[in-house]
């Protein structure tokens, strides 16, 4: 994701499509209410929580400091945070989801069209369709309940950790009704928890 973040200390951006900018006060929580449109303009935000109301579409989601939610049937572009979880509700749809210190979670019949990536934050995913590829470094990553997943699961190497044998490394848990397209690709030692045997053949191990 190439997503830049449009950032203010002042004031939360929501970019319009005609490049002309709406500057709302930043202070408290950001909720984006079923009864006002925001649909195709992008919101951004320094502190303080996105909530994307229901059947709502924006395009992109940035924030330094605060949580994410896409509430059911809710629509977005790319969401990327610095600091902060995301949640993804019965059947919202996304396309690049990334945060560098936060959680991401899905459940019931979510779509993520693109990839799906943590730094310091785990990855649960369940009943959700991912185009793209789950990648962490530091995460934990599970998957349940039918989840499907195209793309590749990674993860990727901490070399701020490399030779450090006292961490605890972390941990892959996929249930036996997930369906996984792709590669499960470890460039660092990991726990497995793979119910269904046929995903252990997909492990390649590259540390």
């Amino acid at each position: 994701m190439n997503t830049p973040l449009k950032l203010s200390a002042l004031a939360l951006l929501v970019t319009l499509n005609t490049g002309c900018i709406i500057h709302i006060d930043g202070q408290g929580d950001v909720d984006l209410e079923s009864g006002f449109s925001y649909d195709n303009r992008d919101v951004s935000k320094v502190n303080g929580d996105i909530e994307i109301a229901e059947h709502r579409v924006v395009k992109d989601i940035d924030s330094v400091n605060g949580n994410i939610t896409l509430e059911q049937h809710a629509s977005s572009r790319d969401i990327d945070v610095v600091n902060g979880d995301v949640l993804l509700k019965s059947h919202a749809n996304s396309r690049d989801v990334s945060t560098v210190n936060g959680n991401v979670s899905a459940r019931s019949e979510v779509k993520v069209e693109g990839d799906i990536s943590t730094v310091n934050g785990d990855i649960t995913l369940v009943e959700t369709q991912v185009s793209g590829d789950i990648s962490t470094v530091n995460g934990d990553i599970s998957l349940n309940d039918r989840s499907v997943v195209f793309g590749d699961i990674i993860f990727e190497t901490n070399k701020s950790m490399w030779g450090n044998k006292k961490r605890t490394p972390p941990t892959l848990s996929i249930g036996a009704d997930v369906t996984l397209e792709g590669r499960i690709i470890l460039k660092q030692p990991v726990t497995l928890k793979l119910a269904n045997p046929a995903h252990q053949q997909k492990v390649e191990r590259d540390y």
